[in-house]
């Protein structure tokens, strides 16, 4: 899941140093015409790859009936259903302010557009490597600490004045943020109960 995770980081460092470059030449209506055609390939490419893995059938109405009652009354998937949404109420803050951030202070125009690119690439990182270790140190620890981090340097944003401090704050911030992105599914997993019939 992690690897399949890091595609929206790819698309999220390529695209905005696509358009800012294109804008100037071709246009907004040819440079969106471009990114449009990108997108287009790549899906295709990924639809052609994608194949079913079970079977089709569509389970009873009872059936749908008995999962929605069993997550209801599920503890662990109701505080994880509210902490995600906690969370993700501050989770997009610095990927909407650290630009805006960055030239309050006055700080290069250009090192305030690539901030967002720099979190970005730091979130590639994060989204791919827990992955490897969330058998070894458990899912549900490195959810824990990687939320918490995040937070941390939310915070941390307060102190934002300089160069050094945009890049810190991006590097850091974007790794946590991956690996919160990248364990959101396999942390549901460990949570489920029954994972066929809960899941998906």
């Amino acid at each position: 899941m992690t690897i399949v995770a890091s595609g929206a980081s790819i698309g999220a460092i390529i695209h905005p140093i696509m358009l800012n470059n294109l804008f100037g030449r071709l246009g907004f209506g040819n440079t969106v015409r471009a990114s449009a055609s990108v997108e287009a390939v790549l899906l295709l490419i990924a639809c052609c790859l994608m194949k079913t893995r079970v079977s089709t059938k569509k389970a009873a109405l009872q059936d749908s009936k008995n999962i929605i009652n069993s997550l209801s009354t599920d503890g662990a998937y109701i505080v994880a259903a509210f902490g995600l949404l906690i969370f993700s109420i501050g989770f997009y803050f610095p990927q909407f302010y650290i630009q805006l951030d960055a030239t309050s202070h006055k700080l290069d125009k250009n090192l305030a557009f690539y901030s967002l690119i720099i979190l970005n690439f730091a979130s590639f990182f994060g989204r791919i490597l827990p992955g490897f270790f969330a058998n070894t140190l458990g899912v549900m620890n490195m959810m824990i600490f990687a939320t918490g981090a995040c937070a941390a340097v939310i915070f941390g944003m307060i102190g934002l004045k300089d160069i050094p401090g945009v890049v810190l704050i991006a590097l850091f911030y974007g790794f946590f943020a991956g690996t919160f992105v990248g364990l959101t599914s396999p942390m549901l997993v460990v949570l489920s109960r029954d994972i066929m019939s809960q899941l998906g």
